[in-house]
């Protein structure tokens, strides 16, 4: 204790170092301003996209997660699937993944990152995915392996 009193300066300026790096973690490798920005996405259906094949709702598990999932099939037979009414948190490095379950993403199919953690949105399936084993949307932070919130796909 003495010693920090007879190297004041000292004292101060390790401190202020330490709440630097502290600083640079924090925002740059946790990016933990992402916690109190909201991305709202207000995307429309895709264009002829009007076949609603499977439905679910979203569940929260480590962040407060709601809304609709859908898949929707358009008339080229391509597939999408469609967040309605969606809220999450936000996060660095979020992604949608269609999976067997909950359980990670080591089986699943990355759709691509969030694109927002409030609205409406799209993500196109790739061609040959099996919808019925991959029936669970994950949305999932792959920087901290944490699951954001799930639904799984019930068919219509």
């Amino acid at each position: 204790m003495r010693w920090i009193r007879t190297h004041r300066v000292l004292t101060a300026s390790i401190a202020v170092a330490a709440l630097a790096i502290g600083s640079v973690a924090a925002f740059g490798y946790f990016e933990v301003q992402t916690a109190f920005i909201d991305d709202t996405v207000a995307q429309t259906a895709p264009v002829g996209a009007d076949e609603r094949a499977f439905t679910g709702m979203f569940e929260g598990r480590e962040h407060d997660t709601s809304g609709t999932a859908l898949v929707l099939v358009a008339d080229d037979g391509s597939r999408f699937v469609r967040f309605e009414s969606f809220a999450t948190s936000n996060g660095p490095d979020v992604r949608v993944f269609l999976a067997p379950d909950e359980s990670g993403v080591a089986d699943a199919v990355d759709l691509g990152p969030l694109q927002g953690n409030v609205g409406d949105q799209n993500y196109a399936i790739p061609e040959g995915t099996d919808l019925a084993t991959l029936d669970t949307v994950l949305v999932w932070c792959v920087r901290f392996d944490a699951l954001f919130g799930a639904a799984a796909l019930d068919a219509v």
